[in-house]
């Protein structure tokens, strides 16, 4: 009987990129071990639905003086 094949949830939040790019090489690092994976924006993702992922990776960058990005909720 096959194991269930856990899915990967990739998260980042990004003001210039820097989080982007490393949300998207942790998922095709994922892919490339065979686990499939998703690389969603945190203002594009909806929360009520964090519960229901298997695995979550969060990727959260700082801008200027250690501000959040601006696509956090």
């Amino acid at each position: 009987m096959g194991e269930k094949q856990r899915k990967l949830l990739v998260l980042y939040a990004s003001q210039t990129g820097n989080a982007l790019d490393a949300a998207e090489r942790i998922g095709r690092e994922a892919e490339r071990r065979g686990c499939p994976a998703s690389i969603v924006s945190t203002d594009e993702f909806d929360r009520s639905s964090l519960p229901h992922e298997e695995a979550i990776v969060f990727v959260v960058s700082t801008t200027r003086q250690g501000d959040s990005p601006d696509d956090v909720n």
